[in-house]
């Protein structure tokens, strides 16, 4: 039975709105490169949504004519039927080139928005003599099919269901994303619904509202601003405050105020609130007014816009005549700010000066009810959620705001309280704000799994890399074993028997361990702890920038013993070191130089970076390890949050110094505990 939000999001959603092909692009290169198979996806109506990865010489040939073409898509369509009907991963023989197929599907709302083919693979010798039958009869030259036959990969039953087994789990995570995004573009749509709720009262109400951007500029203005200014809407758009508004107040510092709003806490007042003059489009008429002017926040924190609210205060003065009229409008007014405080999707609770409760909307008496908190709230508890001395330091002044995070069911609560001030300044009210900051956790944890597929990826690259070595070291191995088995059995054949497969050995456990650490860095793997040589993993990271290190032609100088020894979780370090390289690469100029050192004693890891790069300028020191923030423009700001809570995971702690113009220095300093153990080996 569908859904109604499953029905809606058939209408609504395709896979190309809840995934970015070029996401799925990266991933599925990615894939093909650690298996050693062909991979490609593509929608419901069989056309890929990617571009081919690994593809083989052999299918390419048998694509490139029609019949063979068809034949491909009949048999991918049988592929699809066997997956659908086992609801999950499927794997036949290809019923065009007879190579190995698999195929796992992305699901989404319990409904397949696209599936995931690989394969390309032998895992039984094909007649060659077939070959050249089925080359004639899709119209190939047949030795040139039997010669690209022959540069197949060949592989095993049990490793290729290993690697099905490994797309299903994919498959698994990209389809969590692609929910995680349909539920974030749900949540859009309400809010733009909430949003032309909020603009239809704002237009309606009997007071000049507008909005102007961090430079006075205004983009929004209603209908009453019209009316005392005298200009149209179009007018207005785009015009500055200034011109029509007059006041003894420094404009441009109160916009400068603005743009530091989210670092000053010491004007984090709810608006700011001050007396002017409205002059209309003549300039010969001063209408004087109260202004208030509020910051409006993104959810980076920055501000990036001002709500202007500008009431005439001639009208009060008029309203002495008519004060029966005047109260009914002001009762009206009064039903406008209750509706909307009523209304909000947030709880609300204000009280006074005495600590008690004046005034709360029906969403904080839900939010009481659900956490079962009802009772201290009919005891008349001041705030259930904060005590008596907190509220007094922000009644008094003496604190700004103060912020709890709490779990209640599936859901997080951000409960916050801020000072109310009037237009003198003073503290006359607390606002108790509870909100539910669920889906933007959603959003953090999304933002942040985007960012460890980019380290996946890069540090695949590497990975792969290390492994040609492996192989080489088994291809060898296998010859040597060949060339023994032809010789005989004596105790000497016998010696170099068993060193070659001491060989092999080491080989498999080294491809072993590269492959867990890639798994363990990707979350897929068993994440375990282990001993591992420091130096290794920061060579082996080196090795990954390489062509970004070359590209600028950067000076790595490496101090690092390789005796220092680390037991933890070795797939974060990775990702310690992987951030914290890739900004040095960036900050650096041509010619630059990077010094990565160590100062370990037994019992403490003391873990240095330095570059002599642009440095981090004062203003962002206080920046630099929060959420979203970067000062690279094609930056995410998750790379040093990240780095800062797996230091701080680990009972460590990161510190920085810089200057601006000649460089910075990251000093990460552990001291050993249950995360994390350092020994120098002798």
């Amino acid at each position: 039975m569908v859904t109604e939000a499953q029905h809606n999001m058939q209408e609504d959603f395709s896979i190309y709105d809840l995934l970015d092909p070029d996401f799925l692009q990266r991933i599925q290169d990615d894939f093909a490169v650690i298996s050693g198979v062909g991979s490609i996806i593509f929608d419901l109506k069989g056309t890929p949504i990617t571009r081919p990865s690994n593809f083989t010489g052999y299918c390419n040939l048998i694509r490139s004519t029609k019949k063979g073409f068809e034949n491909c898509i009949n048999s991918d369509a049988v592929l699809s039927r066997n997956a659908k009907l086992n609801s999950g991963a499927a794997a036949l023989v290809c019923r065009s080139g007879r190579l190995i197929d698999g195929m796992a599907p992305i699901i989404v709302e319990d409904r397949r928005i696209a599936s995931w083919g690989i394969g390309q693979v032998i895992l039984e010798e094909l007649d060659e003599d077939w070959i050249r039958w089925y080359a004639g009869n899709i119209g190939v030259s047949g030795n040139e099919l039997v010669g690209e036959y022959k540069k197949l990969n060949r592989t095993d039953e049990d490793t290729f269901l290993k690697t099905i087994k490994y797309l299903t789990t994919l498959s698994r995570e990209v389809s969590e994303i692609a929910l995680k995004n349909y539920r974030l573009l749900e949540e859009i749509k309400k809010r733009r619904k909430s949003e032309e709720r909020y603009r239809s009262i704002v237009q309606n109400v009997l007071v000049g509202i507008c909005e102007v951007s961090n430079e006075g500029n205004m983009e929004y203005a209603n209908d009453q601003m019209t009316e005392l200014s005298g200009y149209s809407r179009d007018e207005l758009i785009g015009m500055n405050i200034k011109t029509i508004l007059s006041s003894n107040r420094d404009f441009q510092s109160y916009f400068n105020g603005i743009a530091d709003y989210s670092s000053n806490k010491s004007s984090a007042g709810l608006g700011y609130d001050f007396n002017g003059y409205i002059c209309n489009m003549n300039r010969d008429i001063r209408i004087p007014c109260r202004v208030c002017m509020t910051p409006q926040k993104n959810l980076s924190n920055q501000v990036v816009k001002s709500s202007v609210v500008i009431i005439d205060t001639s009208a009060e003065r008029r309203a002495l005549s008519k004060l029966e009229e005047r109260n009914k409008e002001l009762f009206e007014s009064k039903k406008q700010i209750d509706l909307f405080f009523d209304n909000s999707v947030n709880g609300l609770c204000i009280l006074n000066q005495s600590m008690n409760r004046v005034k709360y909307n029906p969403a904080y008496m839900k939010f009481i009810r659900e956490t079962g908190k009802i009772e201290e709230f009919q005891k008349d508890s001041v705030c259930v959620y904060f005590n008596d001395t907190i509220l007094k330091e922000i009644m008094n002044g003496e604190l700004e705001e103060i912020e709890v995070k709490k779990d209640y069911g599936l859901q997080l609560y951000s409960i916050r309280a801020n000072p109310v001030r009037d237009c003198t300044g003073s503290v006359s009210q607390i606002l108790i704000t509870v909100e539910d900051i669920t889906d933007y956790q959603v959003m953090m944890e999304n933002a942040l799994f985007a960012e460890k597929l980019t380290g996946v990826g890069m540090l695949a690259s590497g990975i792969a890399h290390d492994l040609k070595n492996v192989f080489a070291i088994l291809g060898n191995s296998e010859h040597t074993i060949k060339q023994l088995l032809t010789e005989g059995d004596s105790n000497l054949h016998k010696e170099k028997m068993e060193k070659s497969l001491l060989v092999q050995e080491s080989g498999l456990i080294s491809g072993r361990k590269l492959l867990n650490q890639l798994f363990s860095f990707s979350g897929k793997g068993t994440i375990t702890k282990e001993r591992f040589v420091l130096r290794d993993s920061v060579e082996m990271i080196v090795r990954i920038y390489n062509s970004r290190i070359l590209e600028k032609n950067v000076e790595i100088v490496l101090y690092i013993r390789d005796t220092v020894i680390i037991e933890s979780l070795e797939s974060k370090f990775i990702q310690i070191i992987m951030n914290l390289l890739s900004n040095a690469v960036d900050a650096v100029d041509m010619n630059g130089r990077i010094v990565i050192s160590e100062e370990v004693v037994p019992g403490e890891l003391l873990f240095i970076m330095e570059d002599n790069g642009i440095g981090i300028a004062e203003e962002a020191s206080d920046q630099i390890f929060k959420a979203f923030y970067s000062m690279k423009t094609d930056g995410t700001g998750l790379g040093l949050f990240s780095v800062k809570n797996i230091i701080e995971e680990f009972g460590g702690s990161i510190r920085f110094e810089s200057e601006v113009g000649r460089g910075t220095r990251f000093i990460i300093q552990i001291k050993d505990n249950d995360q994390v153990k350092t020994w120098i080996r002798e």
